[in-house]
C-alpha cells in the first residue's frame, strides 16, 4: 500500500505567515515604547540621584564629585544616542513587517479580482506610511530622548568645565543643543 502524502494547503501557510508577520510588527511597536520608556526612567533615576546628593556635606573632594557627574552625564548622553539608533532600527523593522503583510495581501487581491478585495485594505505598498513622520507619536518619543540626551551632554560639559575652574553656560548650551540636533539628523538618516 503506497504511503499517503499529506496535503499541503498553500493558503494555510500564507495565513500562518501573515499571523507571524503581524506579530512581529506588533512586537516592533511595543519594543519602541519600551526602549524609550527605559531611557526616560534611567535618566530620571540618575537625575534623582544627582538631586539627592549633598555636595556641601560630602567627605569627597568637589572635583571628584564633579568628575563623577561628568562621567555619568556622558554615559547618559551616549545611552540616549544608542536609544535613538534602536528606535530607528525598530521603526525600520515595523515597516519591513508591514511591507511583508502587504505582499501577502496583494497576492490575495490579485487572485480575487472579481470581488475587489483590494478595496478592503487601507495599507498597501502605494499607501504605506513614511519612515520619517514628524507628526507621529514615535517621533515625539525621539524628540524627548534627543532633548534629554542633549541635556545630559550639556550637563557633562558644565561639570567638566567646573573641574577646570571655568564657569560658562555658553558651551554647555551649544553642546547640548548640537547633540540633540545631531541625534534628530541621525534618526532621519537611519530611516532612509
Amino acid at each position: 500500500m503506497p504511503e499517503e502524502k499529506p496535503t499541503l494547503n498553500p493558503d494555510d501557510i500564507l495565513i500562518a505567515e501573515f499571523e507571524y508577520i503581524a506579530a512581529t510588527a506588533t512586537q516592533a511597536n511595543e519594543d519602541r515604547s519600551k526602549v524609550a520608556s527605559f531611557y526616560l526612567v534611567s535618566f530620571g533615576s540618575f537625575i534623582a540621584a544627582l538631586l539627592t546628593t549633598q555636595l556641601g556635606d560630602s567627605q569627597y573632594p568637589v572635583a571628584l564629585i564633579q568628575g563623577s557627574f561628568t562621567g555619568l552625564f556622558i554615559v547618559l548622553a551616549l545611552l540616549g544616542l544608542l536609544t535613538i539608533i534602536q528606535l530607528a532600527r525598530l521603526r525600520m523593522a515595523w515597516l519591513e513587517s508591514v511591507r511583508a503583510l502587504n505582499q501577502i495581501k496583494e497576492y490575495y487581491c490579485s487572485r480575487m479580482e472579481v470581488i475587489k478585495l483590494s478595496r478592503a485594505f487601507r495599507f498597501t505598498d502605494k499607501a504605506m506610511p513614511k519612515a520619517f513622520k514628524v507628526n507621529s507619536v514615535a517621533f515625539i518619543m525621539i524628540v524627548e530622548v534627543a532633548v534629554l540626551a542633549g541635556f545630559a551632554a550639556g550637563a557633562a560639559v558644565l561639570f567638566g568645565l567646573q573641574i577646570i575652574g571655568q564657569q560658562s553656560w555658553l558651551w554647555p548650551i551649544v553642546v547640548g543643543v548640537s547633540f540633540a540636533a545631531l541625534q534628530l539628523v541621525l534618526y532621519r538618516l537611519l530611516l532612509k
